[in-house]
């Protein structure tokens, strides 16, 4: 995996840094819109949220030792009365569980397999900063993604590009015009077009 250019404390920080986007989406989101659909087959907006939500929960419980299986299917009853205050439980979670010392350094045994603690603060902020994007979108507002945050996940990505349609989680990559953005770069590598 690269990305080795960057520090324990910029990982963490951007991950911090991407569910603040992720929740001031999800602050958008009126009562009547929780069922549009996104640029996530199949996945309304409740959907979207409650994966990011149990994403983050178990953050927590994999860098404590344990063992969390890999979800297909995510239940919008996992948000309870107060999706936002759930989220920001989950999110304030895992931003403990990542900043604690050493923790990006340590094996863990993942749903994709035993990956270091860095590979899966990639993981998360990638689902943050992408889904609060497919929010944005499902809402038909524009939004600007952190350009900083967008070469840190192209680095983190490019790896492991070829294997992402096999994840089950992400399309094939869409070409990006000539000349884009760290930001349209990644949504493009991630199955998403920016137009």
């Amino acid at each position: 995996m690269s990305g080795d250019q960057y520090t324990d404390e910029q990982r963490v920080d951007f991950f911090v840094r991407a569910s603040a986007f992720f929740g001031e989406r999800v602050r958008e989101v009126g009562d009547e819109e929780w069922t549009l659909p996104t640029p996530c087959e199949g996945w309304d907006v409740r959907t979207v949220v409650a994966h990011v939500v149990v994403g983050d929960a178990q953050v927590p419980v994999l860098l404590s030792g344990g063992t969390v299986e890999r979800v297909e299917e995510f239940s919008p009853s996992v948000l309870g009365p107060n999706p936002l205050s759930t989220w920001r439980g989950t999110a304030l979670a895992a931003i403990r569980a990542f900043a604690a010392p050493g923790a990006l350094e340590k094996h863990y045994r993942h749903p994709v397999g035993e990956v270091l603690g860095r590979a899966i603060i990639g993981f998360r902020t990638t689902d943050s900063l992408v889904h609060g994007w497919d929010i944005a979108r499902a809402l038909g507002t524009e939004v600007l993604l952190d350009l900083e945050i967008c070469d840190y996940l192209l680095d983190f990505w490019f790896p492991l590009a070829k294997s992402l349609p096999d994840s089950g989680y992400y399309g094939p990559a869409v070409m990006p015009p000539e000349g884009a953005d760290a930001a349209t770069r990644l949504l493009a590598l991630l199955g998403r077009t920016a137009s």
